[in-house]
């Protein structure tokens, strides 16, 4: 309902412009908008965000975003420079001033409703794993010309490695078969 000064009124309803001041008490509202306004915006960002822990202020105007160590690829897209400031700048708009952000990756019990996986390796092995392979050439210029992020490497990839062989139909080597005889040339 719009009152007569032209504001939303009622429990709950927030106009678009209204702020919030980040204090102890306010942080699950400003987490809950945060997280809607990105839901429309950058949907991705937004299913990231949804699987962190409720941020911690550790600091005035600063917040620290914390994520289980099994949930490593949300941890690494929201801890890439380019969300980190989306982040920064959706909190702004949210609370009418900066705020700082930092995303850790914290061990222990898996949250509840989320079982620990024990194939996933340790989330610092896989955060150095994507530092190593975005310093490459390849994934660095795709990084700063396109903003390519990456989301997933198999386990058995080596950008060193040489090339697979390919394989015949039967899936042996081409390189083990005896070449084709030549054609006869006519006279």
């Amino acid at each position: 309902m719009i009152g007569g000064n032209g504001k939303a009124n009622g429990v709950g309803s927030h106009s678009a412009a209204s702020t919030l001041a980040l204090t102890n008490e306010s942080v699950q509202e400003i987490w809950g908008r945060l997280v809607r306004l990105f839901t429309d915006k950058s949907p991705i960002l937004a299913k990231h965000l949804q699987v962190a822990s409720l941020p911690a202020i550790f600091g005035p105007n600063s917040l620290a975003i914390r994520y289980h160590t099994s949930y490593s690829d949300a941890y690494e897209a929201c801890a890439s420079e380019l969300n980190v400031a989306r982040i920064q700048d959706g909190l702004r708009r949210i609370t009418g001033q900066p705020v700082t952000v930092r995303v850790e990756l914290v061990g222990g019990p898996a949250p509840a409703g989320q079982k620990a996986r024990a194939d996933s390796p340790p989330g610092g092995q896989v955060a150095e794993r994507r530092r190593q392979l975005m310093d490459l050439p390849l994934f660095k210029k795709a990084a700063e010309a396109l903003g390519a992020q990456l989301w997933h490497a198999d386990e058995a990839f080596s950008p060193t490695a040489a090339p697979a062989r390919p394989t015949t139909a039967t899936g042996t080597d081409t390189d083990d078969e005896e070449p084709p005889a030549p054609e006869p040339e006519e006279a």
